[in-house]
């Protein structure tokens, strides 16, 4: 990390991520949802050049450079701080530089509340920065719509097809964890919860429209719509 903020032009440097369960199931699904669905998007967006962004997992950069965005405050309100932080920099004529390395995440969450309030948050937070391109993930979730299909479709010629995709979706989201799991020192996958981690996904995307309230360290907070600039929580 250092070796690559000491390079011309760097203003930060920042890492991807994989997560590692402490304990339990929701831990469990939580890193997994990490590995098996925001990693690799990440890649893939970074490397169609799609995406520009600044992990709060790992965040270096120089005293200068954060002197040159004003040091922290103009960040005090902004729920995507690290994302805010390097948009700022780029902003300022400086690169923010992600390393081929990636970083350990430990996942603690205890119970399925706590993980959907943080995944909630996570997916409002996405939304608040990229309305349109979060809006046009609805195409990465094929399980979802699958058994949607499937419910509404019961009885149908559409059962077979909505069986199809069912399958075909499950099956690629394990194989996109095991290269994932062969670039990085993951430990050893619970792949039988894959279908309840695209499924918990899912309804998370879909609860993520209906309002901009979100979960902080037990405090609830309402968002400025579509301005991750200045989130203004507001202790609820």
């Amino acid at each position: 990390m250092i070796a690559a903020l000491e390079q011309p032009g760097v203003g930060a440097v920042t890492c991807l991520y994989y997560g590692v369960a402490l304990t339990g199931v929701w831990a469990r699904l939580a890193a997994l949802l990490t590995n098996a669905q925001f990693l690799p998007s990440v890649l893939v967006a970074l490397g169609f050049g799609l995406a520009h962004p600044c992990f709060g997992s790992t965040l270096a950069l120089r005293r200068e450079a954060l002197t040159a965005i004003g040091g922290f405050e103009p960040f005090v309100d902004c729920l995507a701080d690290d994302y805010a932080m390097g948009a700022a920099l780029r902003a300022h004529g400086r690169n923010v530089v992600i390393p081929r390395f990636a970083v350990a995440h430990i996942c603690t969450q205890t119970s399925l509340r706590e993980l959907w309030r943080h995944q909630l948050r996570w997916a409002r937070t996405i939304r608040s920065i990229d309305p349109i391109g979060y809006a046009g993930s609805l195409v990465s979730h094929p399980l979802g719509w699958a058994l949607l299909a499937l419910l509404l479709g019961a009885g149908s010629t559409a059962l077979l097809p909505a069986v199809g995709v069912a399958i075909a979706a499950i099956a690629c989201r394990m194989a996109v964890l095991r290269e994932v799991e062969r670039a990085y020192p993951l430990p050893s996958q619970p792949y039988w919860l894959v279908p309840a981690c695209d499924l918990l996904s899912f309804a998370v995307f879909a609860i993520s429209f209906l309002n901009w309230e979100v979960s902080w360290r037990g405090h609830r907070f309402r968002m400025v719509a579509g301005d991750w600039t200045a989130d203004r929580g507001t202790n609820q």
